[in-house]
């Protein structure tokens, strides 16, 4: 007797060794029935289909290619993803060397494909290339053929245009608002040093002469003749029979004043224990000797800038020794003739009213109000505690 056993060729019934039983049972004594068992090997078969989705990307960089990969033999199948383009300008990548595609099942692997030169501006170009789904060799002979998949990549620009064209207004309008922030600042110099031949200096480093009657400018220029040499000495012995006070004629004598948190009016000060000393930070109900420690005077440099001097020592200057917030200000002795960058200052406009904020021109610290009767520290401008103490009203000194 034969029996002959068909497979049905779909992928539940996997390929290998099978184990099946026959039962024959006699027609007459069906209690007499037995069971004959044995194994079927069931031949493998391929049929392989494949697809990309999409066909067409874009990128930058690199753009990444998705597949949909269908199993529908009764033999798992390693697959691998194979790309190329006709002009070799673009390179592929897999995540994996191959992937396996269990029988019936539907593989999801991917490429990524990104260009061998990088473009910066310009239109977009295209690159068509082909990516081949390859089944193992052994594979082939069972019917899963190789399955060739064309598509596009496009690349973009690095920059596209809409950004260069953002970056070309937001130029424009920071050189314009550069403008607008220097107007007022101008305004306010025009209020501080009204008609004033005010000295040139030249920071960092200036050269400044021994002084006996405040900071006075040196300039280069040709040897003065015996006439001018006797009218420099008449000047000078006239400053000092002045003695301090405006006798420079290049400066601006001012007040530094503020509300403190206890609503009392404050004004920078000089130590009174010396000439010049440690400025201080003391409520302006002061006798009229102390009120002279409480009077500043301006002198414009080359730059723009401003050196702040006492007018009770007016060889003295204020400067921010240490490169950092938090540091205490000083009045250093400028007698050896040289004023530096950490000793010039810019006044910006804090609001209304000639009110400013004095800001270091080397650190971009602000000269700030820490309490009264303490020492003034250069701390970073807009500090959410010290606001309030880096705002100072000028007043022209009487």
């Amino acid at each position: 007797m034969t029996l002959t056993v068909k497979v049905p060729r779909t992928p539940e019934v996997l390929a290998g060794p099978t184990p099946i039983g026959v039962r024959v049972v006699p027609r007459e004594h069906p209690e007499l029935s037995d069971v004959a068992e044995g194994t079927v090997t069931v031949t493998s078969f391929g049929d392989l289909r494949a697809e990309m989705n999409p066909v067409t990307v874009r990128g930058r960089l690199s753009a990444l290619l998705r597949f949909s990969v269908n199993n529908r033999g009764n033999a798992p199948l390693e697959i691998r993803l194979v790309g190329r383009d006709d002009e070799d300008r673009l390179l592929f990548d897999g995540r994996e060397p191959s992937t396996l595609v269990p029988a019936g099942v539907v593989g999801s692997p991917v490429l990524r494909v990104r260009p061998r030169r990088r473009r910066f501006t310009g239109k977009p170009q295209r690159y068509p290339f082909a990516v081949t789904v390859m089944p193992p060799e052994d594979a082939t002979l069972t019917g899963a053929k190789p399955t060739q998949l064309r598509g596009t990549y496009i690349q973009m620009g690095l920059f596209p245009k809409w950004l260069l064209v953002l970056l070309g207004l937001l130029l424009v309008a920071a050189l314009i608002a550069a403008g607008l922030l220097y107007l007022p600042f101008t305004n306010l110099q025009s209020r501080l040093f009204p008609s004033l031949a005010l000295p040139s200096f030249q920071a960092p480093n200036v050269q400044v002469p021994p002084l006996t009657g405040g900071i006075q400018t040196t300039q280069q220029q040709a040897p003065p003749t015996t006439q001018q040499q006797q009218q420099q000495q008449q000047q000078q012995q006239q400053q000092q029979r002045q003695g301090s006070g405006n006798s420079s004629g290049g400066t601006t004598d001012v007040t530094f004043t503020h509300s403190d948190v206890t609503q009392t009016e404050v004004a920078l000060s000089a130590a009174p224990d010396q000439r010049g000393g440690t400025p201080l930070v003391e409520s302006d109900q002061l006798n009229q000797q102390q009120q002279r420690l409480q009077t500043w005077s301006l002198i414009r440099l080359q730059d723009g800038s401003t050196a702040i001097v006492p007018a009770a020592g007016r060889n003295f200057a204020l400067g921010q020794p240490v490169p950092s917030n938090n540091s205490q200000l000083t009045l250093r002795n400028v007698g050896n003739g040289q004023l530096l960058k950490n000793e010039a200052w810019f006044l910006k406009p804090a609001g209304s009213n000639d009110v400013v904020t004095i800001v270091n021109s080397q650190t971009g610290s602000c000269l700030t109000d820490i309490g009264t009767g303490q020492v003034v520290q250069a701390r970073e401008c807009g500090e959410s505690e010290s606001v309030s103490g880096q705002e100072w009203t000028l007043t022209a000194a009487s």
